[in-house]
């Protein structure tokens, strides 16, 4: 697990370094990826299906605010194969339901939305919104 923290960090650092959106990367397993996509946002992932972020909502509280409510960051996906989809809901912040298993075309994908980049508040104001996601293949 700290490789792996390790392992998004280093993503993050080259996400910022080069401007650009790293699409889709395997780690440790060879069905599994992590994934930094902005809204609309597509990438390929196992068993040649695709992953789209339909839409980032992020209502989180800022980090240089204080808050009633910690607030949410939901991010909508959709996995798609050969014609097929299946679209989930994914949540952070309060009341975090980060992880869904979907099923397309006969393959079962495990989706855990990570984070949410940039966090509010941190000064970055002008960069859109980008989820980190695990996808994995069972």
């Amino acid at each position: 697990m700290l490789y792996m923290c390790k392992f998004v960090v280093l993503l993050f650092v080259l996400h910022i370094s080069y401007g650009k959106t790293i699409l889709s990367i395997k780690p440790i397993k060879s069905s599994a990826y992590i994934i930094i996509l902005p809204q609309d946002g597509t990438s390929n992932v196992c068993c040649d299906a695709q992953i789209t972020i339909n839409s980032i909502a992020d209502s989180r509280c800022p980090s240089n605010v204080q808050c009633i409510w910690a607030g949410q960051a939901k991010v909508k996906v959709t996995i798609s194969k050969a014609g097929a989809s299946s679209a989930a809901d994914l949540i952070v912040g309060a009341n975090p339901q980060n992880n869904a298993v979907v099923t397309v075309g006969g393959n079962q994908y495990s989706i855990t939305l990570t984070k949410v980049i940039p966090y509010p508040g941190d000064g970055k104001t002008d960069e859109p919104s980008e989820a980190v996601l695990q996808v994995e293949c069972l």
